[in-house]
């Protein structure tokens, strides 16, 4: 009898450190468990607040762009108003650009210019393509100071 009760206490202390490996093992498990969740919810909370503030962000860039639209159309407007000014002073600036033509011929400055090449023995192709050169360098310098008086008038206004 005792031999059985010696085997049977082996048994149970065999049973026991079995049943203490797969606690062990089970809490340890159960601990990576709880760990993973804990990763799954931080990143579901940082997803959720940049959901969140990518759709803030996008509502006032939808309203900065909804108030850029109106001013636009504010300034298209005055635009039009202004165009006719703008079309009063083009006028009045192409008479006095050299680029113009008075009548038939070219401003002074342009036949000066064109005198004075051919006075210095320049070829004619040569003449031709600085004549042209200055016209368009004249045209360009006539355009920016319209826009220049342009965007000072509508500052003043």
């Amino acid at each position: 009898m005792k031999v059985e009760l010696d085997r049977y206490h082996e048994m149970v202390e065999g049973m026991s450190q079995e049943f203490g490996e797969l606690k062990k093992r089970s809490q340890q498990k159960l601990q990576r468990t709880e760990q993973a969740l804990r990763d799954v919810t931080n990143q579901h909370t940082k997803a959720k607040k940049s959901r969140d503030f990518t759709k803030n962000k996008l509502a006032r860039r939808t309203q900065q762009y909804e108030s850029l639209q109106s001013e636009y159309a504010q300034l298209y407007m005055e635009n039009m108003d202004m165009s006719e000014l703008n079309d009063q002073e083009s006028q009045e600036k192409t008479r006095e650009s050299i680029a113009t033509k008075q009548g038939k011929s070219y401003a002074p400055e342009v036949r000066k210019l064109y005198y004075s090449l051919l006075a210095d023995e320049v070829p004619a192709s040569k003449i031709a393509s600085t004549i042209r050169t200055v016209l368009k360098l004249s045209n360009l310098m006539w355009t920016w100071r319209n826009c220049v008086y342009l965007s000072d008038h509508v500052l003043a206004i």
